[in-house]
């Protein structure tokens, strides 16, 4: 029995954030967030029910983006995820990751959106992911869908990425010397 106890903590460094390990433990609109990657992840499509579900909340919207980045996350992923079933209570790290992903890009932090992108894609499929990720994230925003702050604690407690800029594409210059990148 005393083993199953919590610990206290000797460390004076601040907790990171606890990522939700269960399905209630999420807000509504990650739960709809994550109903769809999981419909997706398992079928490779929506489902009836999820479009349904989109649709009655508002966030349909979302759907044809989240469709087009799935489409490349499942071709293009760096490495295999961990995608729990669709109804299933356990909530994984990996899904708890993708939610963090659309919470970043729906509040237009674009580097901490790309840095986690190119952890699990190829920069050139990273680059056309960001769009799609930050245009469903808006959809799902305006239907009223906020998603909370990083979970997972992958950007730091502001939810800020680091500062350290080694996370930026590969250099992309053209002839003239100019950084398309800033464009």
């Amino acid at each position: 029995m005393l083993d199953t106890l919590p610990r206290a903590r000797t460390s004076a460094v601040a907790p990171e954030p606890s990522p939700a390990t269960t399905l209630d433990e999420l807000l509504d609109g990650e739960r709809l967030l994550l109903s769809a990657l999981r419909g997706w992840a398992a079928g490779g499509r929506f489902s009836l029910r999820v479009r349904s579900l989109f649709l009655s909340v508002g966030a349909g919207a979302a759907l044809p983006p989240l469709d087009r980045f799935l489409a490349l996350f499942r071709v293009h992923a760096l490495r295999r995820m961990d995608f729990g079933l669709p109804g299933a209570g356990d909530v994984s790290a990996d899904e708890v990751d993708l939610l963090d992903l659309f919470a970043q890009a729906q509040r237009g932090r674009t580097a901490a959106t790309r840095l986690a992108l190119l952890a699990i894609l190829p920069p050139a499929f990273a680059r056309a992911a960001l769009t799609e990720v930050s245009v469903a994230a808006a959809a799902l925003a305006v239907a009223g869908h906020i998603l909370p702050a990083s979970r997972s604690g992958a950007c730091g407690e502001s939810g800020a990425p680091s500062t350290d800029m080694s996370w930026n594409w590969p250099s992309s210059r053209d002839k003239a010397g100019r950084d398309e990148r800033l464009d």
